[in-house]
């Protein structure tokens, strides 16, 4: 109640005070703006007051001697509380009483007609001290609080004590200064009886003195509003760059931020806006194209993989229109009075990454924005797309596949097993950037391994070849590659075809090896063609490269047409089998591609029959033709000759497959690895032949153990047509190796 009553005392005076003094100040010049003021948050205040001086009074014969001392600081005194009325902006101190430093000893001293002493002393400085700026006028008004005090009279009658409140000084109009937000001065005023009115400057017998000065003065210390620049978006913690692969040059997807101006405590600014906001895309990537292998190298750019486009930075997507400069990595409003932007980021490649500063000019600073979910506030730029500082791959894409920890140029996946050799030849980053098959985009496993291929019979045979090759193989098969997904377009210009798939790469992100897929294409076939042969590579014998290498080494698999579609062969107890033995080549023409070898090379391919009017004979020895059953396989092996012309003397000659132990008939008789190219196999020291079929296997062998046909165990006491696999050689799983790293004829010495 006391505080409201001074108050109330010393809002009179000053409205009185007001009209005494003088405005003063120098008539703003070009200068900083005004309005750098309304970002100040509070005011840290030093004041001082300072009276002084002596005199006496002489009245009907008695005088009265005086002795005038006031000199008081008040220091630290903090304005805060800021409000606006009618466009003024008023900031004032909330502490009752204030501490200062000094005194007040005014006294009067008489001797008649009855001696008597007052002396005043301190009490308490009570607010409110008070700053107003008016912008407008350029203008400000310091207001100061009162003083309260203890006045004890001490005449004949004892001791009177009586409590007395004075202002502190009256309110003054200042010129707010050109530059800087620090405010000072002085004010002096005269102490008259005009300037008096209820005691309210000094004691009522000051107004007998005709030379006292009343000094004033103060500085103001701004403390700015703490303000900060969050930076959020909805979508951020899930986005995953991407590109467009029919058109590389439109964005792939969009990312939008809001940038907000708040106080440190989060909420809106009291009294400050943003002049403008700033958007800058920084340490953006530029790899060619827009994924590994689209589009082809003489169609892929390098320009920067995140822009700022105007038309995603224009109403209604964006609120205020930004203006868009530097190439796409500037995004900036016009000057005006903001309190949030929204910005739309484009991204044109499905691994782009990059970083996004935001920053905010108020008040003629620059704040520089935070991501709204960092605890620490850091102001710094935001990665793009959210991911750690050293690495380029989204977290959201680690998260979801298991990768979390793992280097850009990791590639050490290792399922399926295969050799040991880990690894499918893709970094992390070039797994996660992805390919485009036939034009829809793929990001890899990485934690299986990749394999390409691009199917140019797209028949039943090879397509049931490629899944067989898939489901027995465990790679993650990747079928339905477009020529032009590869580095070179088949037989353009006359060249062979280049399987070559991660050919998009600028040398700045991880890079492992150039890395081939496999195309499976049409062998030629002319109509003297005597034999089926499908092969891996251009050409069986270029090079050795039948078997035993990566897919560098072969980038086709020629495919025979003679050999498709289904069949039926004689099973060694009379029964009859139906096989499909297209697909089965097509699996183990691409197996060999990835490094998986035949389970022998002991096969004796040309070896001659004879017949000589119905007796058969093998390189000039007589044979026995015989099922494994031991009935006479004379009639069936006759069929094989030519009929004859001279019935006196016939003679006709076939050259045969003969299958040996260990040799590629050997080991696990479902492997499709295994050749069925038999025609028959010797019984041990005997001059028996065994005619038989062979069927196509439809599994990829674990072991080098013979099995069925092959096995030591067979029934009837039968032999094992070829037995086990050569040494090195069977368990095919275990030579599985796809990563052009370990190109290598001879990849296991075998």
């Amino acid at each position: 109640m006391k505080r409201q009553i001074l108050i109330a005392k010393t809002a009179a005076l000053i409205i009185a005070f007001c009209e005494l003094l003088p405005r003063v100040g120098n008539t703003a010049q070009a200068a900083e703006d005004p309005a750098r003021f309304l970002g100040v948050e509070s005011w840290r205040g030093d004041f001082h007051h300072d009276v002084s001086g002596t005199y006496s009074q002489t009245i009907a014969g008695c005088t009265t001697d005086y002795t005038i001392g006031q000199s008081l600081s008040a220091s630290g005194i903090i304005l805060s509380n800021l409000s606006e009325l009618d466009g003024q902006w008023q900031w004032e101190n909330v502490e009752e009483k204030i501490p200062v430093q000094g005194s007040v000893t005014d006294q009067a001293k008489s001797a008649c007609p009855n001696p008597a002493t007052t002396t005043i002393d301190l009490d308490y400085v009570t607010g409110p001290f008070s700053l107003v700026i008016d912008t407008n006028a350029n203008q400000y008004v310091v207001g100061f609080g009162g003083i309260s005090l203890n006045l004890v009279h001490q005449g004949v009658l004892g001791t009177d004590r009586e409590q007395l409140a004075i202002s502190w000084g009256p309110p003054t109009t200042n010129t707010l200064p050109a530059s800087g937000l620090i405010l000072s001065g002085s004010r002096i005023l005269t102490l008259d009886f005009n300037s008096l009115g209820n005691g309210a400057v000094a004691p009522i017998w000051a107004y007998f003195s005709r030379t006292m000065q009343l000094v004033v003065t103060w500085t103001l210390i701004p403390k700015p509003e703490e303000l900060e620049v969050v930076v959020e978006s909805d979508d951020y913690e899930d986005w995953l760059p991407l590109g467009d692969l029919k058109d590389w040059n439109k964005a792939g997807t969009n990312l939008f931020f809001i940038a907000r101006l708040q106080s440190t405590n989060g909420l809106p600014p009291v009294a400050s806006q943003a002049k403008n906001f700033k958007f800058e895309l920084l340490q953006v990537s530029s790899e060619p194209g827009v994924c590994l292998n689209r589009p082809h190298q003489e169609f892929a750019d390098t320009k920067s993989d995140l822009r700022f486009e105007a038309r995603f930075n224009q109403p209604p997507l964006v609120a205020i229109p930004l203006q868009i400069q530097n190439g796409g990595m500037t995004a900036t409003t016009p000057d005006g009075g903001y309190l949030s932007a929204r910005v739309g980021v484009s991204s044109f490649d499905f691994g782009a990454y990059g970083e996004l500063k935001v920053t905010a000019e108020v008040n003629g600073q620059t704040i520089v924005g935070y991501w709204k979910k960092d605890p620490t506030k850091a102001q710094k730029p935001l990665l793009l797309p959210r991911r750690q500082p050293t690495s380029f791959i989204a977290d959201k894409w680690k998260e979801d596949n298991n990768a979390t920890g793992l280097a850009d140029d990791d590639d050490s996946e290792d399922n399926p097993t295969g050799d040991g050799d880990k690894g499918d030849g893709f970094s992390l980053y070039e797994e996660y950037r992805g390919f485009s098959q036939n034009l829809k985009h793929l990001r890899l496993d990485p934690r299986r391994k990749d394999f390409f291929v691009l199917d140019r019979l797209r028949t039943a045979d090879s397509v049931r070849g490629i899944y067989l090759f898939a489901a027995q193989t465990g790679l993650l098969v990747h079928p339905r590659m477009r020529a032009e997904e590869f580095h070179a377009p088949f037989g353009a210009n006359g060249e062979s075809f280049d399987t070559f798939v991660n050919f998009n790469n600028s040398g700045s992100a991880p890079h492992i090896v150039d890395q081939h897929g496999i195309a499976i294409i049409r062998r030629q076939v002319s109509d003297t063609s005597s034999s089926v042969t499908s092969y891996a590579g251009p050409d069986p014998d270029i090079d050795n490269r039948g078997q035993g290498g990566t897919p560098v080494r072969y980038l086709t698999i020629s495919i025979d047409p003679r050999g498709s579609g289904w069949g039926t062969v004689d099973n060694y107890n009379g029964s009859r089998i139906i096989t499909f033995s297209g697909s089965a080549t097509v699996a183990h023409e691409l197996s060999h591609t990835c490094a998986v070898w035949h389970h022998g090379d002991k096969d004796e391919e040309e070896v001659m029959w004879q017949n000589k009017n119905g007796v058969i004979f093998e390189n000039f020895l007589q044979i026995d033709p015989r099922y494994e059953d031991n009935s006479s396989a004379l009639s069936d092996v006759q069929s094989w000759f030519p009929a004859c012309t001279n019935t006196i003397q016939c003679t006709n000659t076939i050259q045969i497959w003969i299958g040996v132990p260990q040799g590629q008939h050997s080991g696990v008789e479902n492997c499709y690895m295994r050749y069925n190219a038999a025609w028959a196999y010797r019984k041990k020291n005997s001059n028996v032949r065994y005619d038989v079929d062979e069927i196509d296997g439809i599994t990829l062998c674990k072991t080098a153990t013979g099995t069925g046909i092959n096995s030591t165990n067979r029934p009837n006491n039968l032999q094992p047509r070829y037995g086990d696999s050569a040494p090195k050689r069977g368990n095919c799983k275990g030579q599985l190796c796809v990563s052009d790293v370990y190109n290598l004829c001879d990849l296991h010495n075998r």
